[in-house]
């Protein structure tokens, strides 16, 4: 497959460097000189100095006979204009990356209905949409979505002062029907549990199943826990804005802070319910001034990394329970946690998983790393002739240190025992170690596909 990439930011290097593992061949477009040198010098890619917007630059790249074209650059109007020239002049499939589309509710499907463009994606819709379920989730950390998203996973830890799980093997923790103990992490160690499997003091246990499960599943394993009823967000950013639209849709009392009069005054103006104050989400006497320390969740989501990281730090000293912050820089998430924030989010990495996603077809649908890389979950499609379908779970000769999660059909969703069979078809997430990744893989496939593997 022949990919065009244009923008070497974070969005594009991610995207590059999976493409690249997948065995693609990659063209970069940037006019950074020195990013398209680190590049060069790094990773087996083709590099062309010039604007992703231009006639020329295009035809130089060889965009005629390409099987996609991504423009993630920082200017959505070079993305959606690189996209549309690119489509002209023969590219099968365009992405393009647009920051803010103006209504934070806009559907971006009528974009790529209007234009022509086979996906557009924003950083900033993905990030609001993953902390809205982090916020739903009463501060849980949802570490992902799958099956269209029929199926839901959190985390939890389980504490000696509120669980009466610990010391008890899961087989003889009666969960919903729907819900499953997939994985447990446990200091260093990443567990692939089995029945036997006991829960301990301070586990952070990984549970999968349907939304209407996991609530109940979740007070039984870490004891009973407070629904989010009051938001505090920083920022009146293109993802404040469009995270601060939907909590007012879930029926949450938010309260947004934004320095800048005019970004406060025009938001005030957008939201029915929700109230914004013009102020400092980093100074703890105008948050205790206007009562908000005693806030469920606070969420930083300014342009700046190093605001963001002051204010939730803030945040948790004043006692608010669970604190959210922006890493616009990816590097910065694991240092965000060890100093104290509860979740991170990357709006250029979810971008460019959104844009991985699409691109795949076949088993692999989407990969998510755990425990900093211990454990990963896999989405795969059981495809027609494939050793995973026909005969009973207990039968195929699974991965031992691998453990299928849930299934998804298109009668709904299954937490799956030893005498289910795959349906061809299915979608179905599987929790393992990286080590068993190629068996399990191949599990699923007959003859691995692409959808852009039409040209070869």
């Amino acid at each position: 497959m022949n990919v065009v990439i244009i923008g070497m930011g974070e969005v594009g290097k991610h995207i590059t460097e999976v493409l690249l593992s997948e065995g693609q061949n990659v063209t970069l477009i940037d006019e950074s000189e020195s990013a398209l040198a680190h590049a060069h010098e790094t990773m087996d890619v083709i590099t062309l100095r010039g604007d992703g917007g231009s006639i020329a630059t295009l035809s130089q790249a060889g965009i005629d006979h390409s099987h996609l074209v991504v423009a993630v650059t920082d200017n959505d109007e070079i993305n959606l204009l690189a996209c549309l020239l690119a489509k002209r002049l023969g590219a099968e499939k365009v992405v393009a990356r647009v920051s803010d589309t103006g209504d934070p509710l806009a559907s971006e499907g009528q974009w790529a209905e209007n234009l022509g463009i086979d996906l557009v994606i924003s950083p900033e819709r993905a990030a609001a949409v993953e902390i809205r379920r982090i916020v739903d989730s009463a501060g849980l950390s949802w570490v992902e979505s799958f099956g269209e998203d029929r199926i839901e996973m959190i985390q939890v830890k389980v504490e000696r002062d509120s669980s009466e799980s610990i010391g008890k093997a899961l087989k003889d923790i009666r969960l919903p029907e729907n819900a499953l103990v997939a994985a447990i992490g446990r200091g260093e160690t990443f567990i692939i549990p089995d029945g036997n499997e006991h829960i301990a003091n301070g586990d952070e246990v990984y549970l999968i199943g349907r939304s209407d499960a996991l609530p109940n599943a979740r007070t039984i394993l870490a004891g009973p826990y407070r629904q989010t009823s009051k938001v505090v967000i920083m920022g009146a950013s293109a993802t404040g804005r469009a995270l601060a639209h939907l909590l007012e849709k879930s029926g949450i009392n938010t309260t947004i802070i934004e320095r800048d009069s005019e970004r406060a005054q025009q938001l005030a103006m957008e939201l029915e319910s929700g109230v914004v104050l013009r102020g400092d989400g980093t100074q703890s006497d105008f948050l205790k001034e206007e009562n908000l320390n005693n806030a469920d969740i606070f969420i930083a989501t300014t342009k700046s990394d190093e605001l963001n990281l002051m204010a939730g730090l803030l945040a948790k000293k004043l006692g608010i329970a669970t604190a959210i912050a922006i890493a616009h820089k990816p590097d910065y998430a694991p240092i965000y946690r060890e100093l104290g924030i509860d979740h991170t989010i990357s709006p250029r990495l979810l971008a460019a998983k959104e844009v991985l996603r699409y691109m795949r077809r076949g088993p692999t649908v989407s990969v998510s790393v755990l425990a900093d890389g211990a454990g990963e979950i896999l989405e795969l499609e059981a495809e027609e002739g494939s050793a995973i379908t026909g005969n009973r779970l207990a039968d195929v000769g699974f991965p031992q240190g691998a453990r299928i999660g849930a299934v998804t059909t298109d009668e709904g969703v299954h937490v799956p025992g030893g005498d289910f069979k795959v349906p061809e078809g299915a979608r179905v997430i599987v929790f393992s170690t990286p080590d068993n990744h190629d068996a399990v893989e191949k599990m699923f496939h007959a003859n691995r596909k692409s959808i852009f593997s039409l040209k070869k």
